[in-house]
């Protein structure tokens, strides 16, 4: 998988020189013993000699599972404030359904100093009831 980022990486208009990945939930880290995204960025090379840049929860939120499109944006709403900074920055996350955890931890990012400069992401699951045909409308 590792590999698949090193590609998306090179199709970056700009090299960013920073990363951020999302932080786990206590409660997912608990079950697994790490984060599932660190462990793939840290088997590429590339994303390896970017800057890590830490992103903290700071607020309570709900399990996103179930949750529509907005919610899931008002859920994630002010929940990450990042390491001030400044740069081109990359954004890697493990699964996209809405774009919500992206967006919220782009609009935090963007306010410590940082340009995102992309977002990539290992999957992308479609929501319940999205066709293949919806997804590229």
């Amino acid at each position: 998988m590792a590999g698949y980022l090193d590609e998306a990486l090179a199709l970056l208009p700009g090299k960013p020189l920073n990363i951020l990945v999302p932080p786990s939930s206590r409660k997912n880290f608990a079950r697994r013993g790490y984060n599932p995204v660190e462990l793939i960025c840290s088997k590429s090379p590339k994303l390896r000699s970017l800057k890590r840049v830490s992103a903290r929860s700071i607020k309570f939120t709900l399990d996103q599972r179930g949750l529509s499109a907005r919610d899931r944006r008002e859920n994630l709403e002010g929940a990450f404030e990042v390491e001030s900074g400044s740069g081109p920055l990359l954004i890697v996350d493990d699964v996209v359904t809405t774009g919500a955890t992206a967006l919220s931890l782009a609009s935090a990012s963007a306010a410590a100093g940082f340009e995102v400069a992309g977002i990539c992401v290992v999957a992308r699951r479609n929501s319940p009831g999205q066709t293949r045909e919806s997804k590229k409308a």
